[in-house]
């Protein structure tokens, strides 16, 4: 699901779920649909190099079900501090 919208150079990895459900079956033939909220991003501060996205992640079948709904933090490589301007 993370490929669709992040590439492997900027993903670190994942300390894990924190939560996972399968509220309702997915059947052969289901059309899936899915979406992303991202709850929140932050640059560690003690490892700046580090940034850390918490985010809800939901499946649902064509008739608007939700079937699968995970919240989970990627790891991932933070874009580069800009240099102020004066």
């Amino acid at each position: 699901m993370h490929k669709a919208f992040l590439c492997h150079e900027t993903t670190l990895g994942s300390p894990g779920h924190e939560e996972m459900i399968w509220p309702t079956p997915v059947r052969p033939g289901d059309q899936l649909s899915g979406q992303v909220e991202i709850k929140e991003s932050r640059v560690s501060k003690s490892k700046p190099d580090l940034g850390f996205v918490r985010y809800i992640s939901k499946l649902s079948n064509q008739e608007g079900e939700e079937v699968f709904v995970t919240t989970s933090t990627l790891i991932v490589k933070p874009r580069p501090a800009q240099r102020r301007q004066s």
